[in-house]
């Protein structure tokens, strides 16, 4: 079961990180790296992330941090 969720949070997170032009990768166990251009409000690319995890996961208990 966790190997199948790091692999549906890994999907997502480059299918989002391309729509805004940029890719993703798995830093280690449960981290994951964007590099996207600059944005003025990340909370569009959260919650983009947050609801296709969701779609697929339900119910979603994650925590999902973005830094810049």
């Amino acid at each position: 079961m966790g190997d199948n969720l790091i692999r549906v949070i890994a999907m997502t997170a480059r299918e989002v990180a391309r729509s805004c032009g940029g890719v993703a990768c798995r830093y280690n166990a449960d981290c994951f790296y964007m590099y996207i251009e600059h944005q003025e409000d990340y909370s569009l690319l959260k919650d983009m992330l947050v609801q296709r995890i969701s779609d697929i996961l339900s119910p979603l208990d994650a925590r999902i941090r973005i830094g810049v």
